[in-house]
């Protein structure tokens, strides 16, 4: 008898003395009275997942999960229970977005009862591990080699981090998987002493040898702070004080901070001080701005362009997601610059899931406005994954759609701006109708702005995208459908 089988059993003879095994079948035969009776003899969490069964399971573009096999479920109401209290206490909600997959159930990011019983499915299908759908140390030693079977090691990098509390986030820019690196791991520290680990495949063996990878990245020590020179006296202490109250709301992550002051050159404790603000001043001083102690747009774009040139381009794209409120983190896993990316940028997930985000030499190389738009569209294509939007050309023409609208982001030049809105319209051509018919206000938004900014230009600027504006122009809404 298989294990599936013999669980099988144990849960039928754990029922109450009064169950028969051919309830089941009297319930299909008989209809609403034989589903009272199968309630009354096995209880309605047995008939609820028997009726789901009936159901279409959500489709997911997941190539490596088997498929899922019915049966009876493999825990009760109290086991459950358990489980869900057990994962709660350990996991966030991005943490159980890949626990679900893995496990293959709904991607919701809410560990229920659902989870729970696909986490034991996974659980019986693994011989060793304890069927009570609790994701503890022994499942994630089995999650983590599936994670690498499935090229997903962020994967397995959140639900270890999580697990075990390792901080990997307040100092740290970006923990990922570096399938060139003969090393467990390497950390490499960028402005305001913030760390980049990079994790080689021989930390995947298991969530133990992930997790010692992991802790002893955040225990190499950070390089001595170099404090030089007394602080300077540019700002009264009225300007002090308005300089850290603006800093201190504009930048809400920690990270941003630490790569603020390691940029002017002073403690790096992620508070926002008098000395911060004047020596923030002194380098708006150095680079002819306003000197103000305020890190605004204006300061801002010289900090990237100063993090970019000497190798800091993981803080750069920290400092300016912060800056414009750009942000998805129950549904990222990580972000980080790549030099082995071709393109501007690139995300990778599973849909519905989290995803992983690249953002490429080509992306720095554009000018500040570009990489601003570029990281605004990856994160857009973050969130359409999240919820589970499976068209490419969705994706893309929405993701196109947010650097067109520039939304709280600095407009980029006319070409950049034609270029995108080239892409957009494309994009939409190749939808479906229906896809067209559900994306309509979104493209009227985007044509509005394509039709301003060609009012607003040249003659000659205009002679150059007449055939993008007479594209736009030409496009009808989708007549209803049936």
């Amino acid at each position: 008898m298989s294990r599936a089988s013999k669980k099988i059993s144990k849960v039928r003879s754990q029922r109450k003395a009064g169950e028969k095994t051919g309830a089941p079948a009297r319930a299909e035969r008989h209809g609403a009275n034989g589903i009272i009776e199968f309630q009354r003899s096995v209880g309605n969490l047995a008939v609820q997942h028997l009726l789901q069964r009936t159901k279409p399971r959500p489709s997911l573009p997941i190539r490596d999960f088997p498929a899922r096999v019915d049966r009876l479920p493999l825990l009760d109401a109290a086991q459950e229970s358990a489980a869900i209290g057990y994962h709660n206490s350990r996991y966030t909600s991005l943490s159980t977005r890949v626990i679900q997959l893995i496990a293959g159930s709904g991607v919701t990011g809410t560990f229920d009862g659902s989870a729970a019983e696909a986490v034991a499915g996974f659980q019986d299908s693994n011989p060793g591990l304890v069927v009570d759908g609790k994701v503890g140390p022994n499942t994630l030693n089995i999650m983590v080699p599936n994670r690498v079977a499935a090229d997903s090691h962020e994967h397995a990098i959140q639900i270890v981090a999580d697990f075990y509390n390792l901080d990997i986030t307040s100092g740290t820019l970006s923990v990922h998987f570096d399938a060139g690196l003969a090393a467990a791991f390497d950390t490499n520290f960028e402005s305001g002493n913030l760390r980049v680990i990079r994790l080689g495949p021989t930390a995947f063996a298991s969530a133990d040898t992930l997790r010692a990878a992991i802790r002893n990245g955040l225990a190499v020590p950070a390089p001595v702070e170099i404090i030089i020179g007394d602080r300077p006296e540019l700002l009264t202490t009225e300007e002090e004080v308005a300089a850290a109250a603006f800093n201190q709301a504009t930048y809400t992550d920690r990270r941003s901070r630490l790569a603020i002051q390691g940029l002017v050159g002073t403690r790096a404790d992620s508070f926002f001080g008098p000395d911060t603000a004047e020596r923030t001043a002194e380098f708006q001083t150095l680079h002819g701005l306003t000197a103000d102690g305020q890190v605004n747009e204006a300061t801002l774009r010289v900090m990237v362009a100063e993090l970019e040139t000497t190798g800091q381009q993981n803080a750069a794209i920290r400092l300016i997601m912060d800056f414009y409120d750009m942000s998805d983190y129950d549904a990222l896993l990580d972000i980080s610059f790549d030099a082995t990316v071709t393109s501007n940028a690139s995300t990778s997930g599973f849909i519905p899931g989290p995803s992983v985000v690249r953002i490429g030499p080509a992306g720095f190389t554009q000018g500040y406005e570009g990489l601003v738009h570029t990281i605004a569209h990856e994160l857009e294509h973050v969130r359409q994954r999240k919820v589970g939007i499976p068209s490419s050309n969705v994706r893309e023409f929405l993701g196109e759609a947010i650097e067109i609208m520039s939304v709280g982001m600095p407009e980029e030049g006319l070409e950049g701006f034609f270029d995108d809105a080239g892409r957009a319209l494309n994009r939409f051509e190749a939808m479906t109708d229906d896809e067209k018919r559900e994306n309509w206000g979104r493209f009227e938004e985007v044509r509005g702005q394509v039709r301003r900014r060609f009012d607003a230009a040249s003659s000659a600027e205009q002679a150059t995208h007449q055939d993008t504006m007479d594209g736009y122009d030409a496009v009808t809404e989708p007549a209803a459908g049936p």
